[in-house]
């Protein structure tokens, strides 16, 4: 009978981790959201700014210099980010959500999805490799040696380090 009560409880510990892992998840998620709303707004403004260094004839030729450069590195993140929204829609997608038939909900304690998405069907590796290809990209970027890329090497904030375990 204790041995029973013992797997029970067991049981119930490891359910209760995956929720508080879920939480952190959706914590995390919160965070970027936030961040990247933040981010977002710097970066229009960055560009408005780019724009009107363009229109004043002292700064133009520098500006002029820029702009393509700028231009791409937004062209990079930007497909990085659909890509993100599709694995996040995809994700999803496998748990429930279906907003076509006007159901917004999912099933957010489902651990079985993200495994089978990215660990099974090989897409994690994907991911990986599209970040890992979005910074070097990033890198290159501002003439023949890659002048910019070389200043922003350490400030990149795309950490693609494998955490211990």
């Amino acid at each position: 009978m204790i041995n029973i009560m013992y797997l029970v409880l067991t049981a119930l510990l490891a359910l209760n981790v995956s929720v508080e892992i879920l939480n952190a998840f959706k914590t995390v998620e919160r965070s970027l959201n936030n961040s990247s709303a933040s981010l977002q707004g710097s970066n229009e403004l960055l560009f408005k700014q780019l724009q009107a260094k363009l229109e004043d004839p002292k700064t133009k030729e520098k500006a002029a210099m820029y702009k393509p450069w700028a231009d791409q590195a937004q062209q990079l993140c930007d497909k990085v980010y659909q890509d993100l929204e599709k694995w996040k829609d995809s994700l999803k997608r496998s748990s429930g959500y279906n907003p076509e038939k006007g159901d917004t909900s999912f099933n957010e304690s489902d651990i079985e999805t993200p495994t089978r998405l990215f660990i099974e069907h090989d897409n994690g590796k994907k991911l990986f490799q599209e970040l890992s290809d979005l910074k070097a990209n990033l890198l290159k970027i501002g003439g023949e040696n890659g002048e910019i890329g070389k200043e922003f090497a350490t400030k990149l904030p795309i950490d693609l380090s494998v955490p211990k375990s």
